[in-house]
């Protein structure tokens, strides 16, 4: 449970984070997402099979999941997803 809470303010935070650079900064944001994107998606891709395999590894032996890694990996996406809303809601501003 503590885990799972650790996890969801820390991703919260960082798409907190996100929207705000988004508002105050939205160029360089979105200038950022598509390199960070890229970086966080092809991350994604190759770690979460060995994420899969180390949580059914320590299912067996009744250990803790380790997330540590995939955890920095949700927060980027989490990031990435504040910074387009964050950058997009500058530009429906006048509308709103």
């Amino acid at each position: 449970m503590k885990n799972n809470w650790f996890r969801w303010s820390l991703q919260t935070l960082a798409f907190f984070f996100g929207i705000a650079l988004g508002i105050l900064r939205p160029i360089a944001t979105q200038q950022i997402l598509s390199f960070v994107g890229i970086i966080v998606g092809l991350g994604y891709f190759f770690f979460s099979h060995r994420d899969q395999t180390a949580s059914e590894n320590a299912q067996k032996r009744n250990q803790k999941e380790p997330f540590e890694w995939f955890l920095l990996i949700q927060m980027l996406l989490a990031f990435i997803v504040g910074g387009a809303v964050g950058s997009t809601l500058i530009y429906f501003r006048p509308y709103l």
